[in-house]
């Protein structure tokens, strides 16, 4: 009983956006769960590894939905690493409470080694996080690097599933850097908030790099009732 109440103490101290740790049995948490297996079925001949996720705007649910999809992989028994791409509004770190020293920029800038920027997260096992790191002066100039295909390369041989956050795809090039190297590319959408002429453009952008766009996330979806359904954010 001690161990329970320690468990559910430290969940509920932990980032309220990170709903599939901190109440896993959550109809939202449900959601998580089938977008993972719709990923996983999305292509059957092919493998997904590498994931980038992205969104048109700011604000619009993409690290929220990394991180619990993250959660989730992990889970289900995965190896599972984030790496926060958004070298010029970093917030993944903020979600699990990890300073954001010794990321990504500086292992694309060979400042430090790839195991001195990786961090082990508690919220499950075999979860692991790379921060964004320095805020450099061009962050699309060192994505676009050959140093960031050989460091994803090297990666995927460590690691189950890789997702990785960028910038919104229609605020910088950053998005179509990654989303050109990466497996798949998923685009988070926001209930009566992106824009229509936004989400086209988005995909325009993509698909100019030859991206894989998999599918589409639509969130923050207003309660509905409907008889004694219920749908949720």
């Amino acid at each position: 009983m001690l161990n329970k109440n320690k468990q559910q103490s430290t969940r509920r101290g932990r980032d309220k956006r990170l709903i599939a740790y901190i109440n896993p049995t959550s109809s939202i948490t449900e959601q998580y769960r089938s977008l993972r297996t719709n990923i996983e079925y999305t292509q059957i001949d092919r493998e997904l590894q590498t994931i980038t996720i992205t969104s048109a705007g700011p604000s619009e649910g993409k690290t929220t939905t990394i991180a619990n999809l993250a959660v989730i992989y992990a889970q289900q028994g995965k190896k599972v690493l984030m790496i926060d791409a958004d070298l010029r509004k970093p917030s993944l770190e903020k979600i699990f409470r990890k300073d954001n020293v010794n990321g990504l920029s500086d292992v694309l800038m060979k400042k430090i080694d790839i195991d001195k920027s990786i961090q082990s997260v508690q919220e499950a096992q075999g979860l692991f996080i790379m921060p964004a790191g320095f805020i450099p002066v061009d962050p699309s100039r060192l994505l676009g690097s050959q140093s960031m295909c050989d460091l994803i390369s090297m990666l995927k041989s460590s690691y189950d599933i890789i997702l990785i956050d960028t910038p919104p795809i229609l605020v910088a090039t950053d998005a179509q850097i990654i989303a050109a190297i990466c497996d798949a590319t998923i685009l988070v959408v926001k209930s009566e908030s992106t824009e229509n002429k936004g989400l086209v453009q988005s995909k325009k952008k993509l698909l100019q790099v030859n991206a894989n766009v998999i599918g589409v996330v639509l969130n923050q979806i207003k309660k509905v009732k409907n008889n004694s359904y219920y749908q949720y954010k």
